[in-house]
């Protein structure tokens, strides 16, 4: 699941479901190089500190086959546009 909410009801989510296929070795290198291209710019990815973030630990690629997915997006709702006092939410923790 991943969530992406904001203070009050302005939730947005996405819950997959499917059967996790863990790849490694040279097979996960390539695929995960193949995403930092996609998302990241070769300026980025010339830097030392950037590319050396991105090969460090990155030998494992996690596969999700999709059997289910579900979104939401309360955030354009009556409900995700009413304000309120911010201190009636509590701060969530990233910890």
């Amino acid at each position: 699941m991943i969530d992406v909410s904001r203070a009050g009801l302005n939730l947005k989510g996405v819950l997959i479901r499917g059967r996790v296929e863990l790849i490694y070795g040279e097979e996960a290198l390539r695929i995960n190089r193949s995403i930092h291209l996609k998302y990241v710019t070769p300026e980025a990815l010339n830097d030392i500190k950037v590319a050396s973030y991105l090969s460090t630990g990155d030998d494992v690629t996690v596969k999700v086959n999709m059997d289910r997915i579900i979104s939401w997006n309360f955030a354009d709702s009556s409900a995700g546009k009413t304000p309120f006092p911010k201190c009636w939410w509590q701060v969530l923790s990233t910890q």
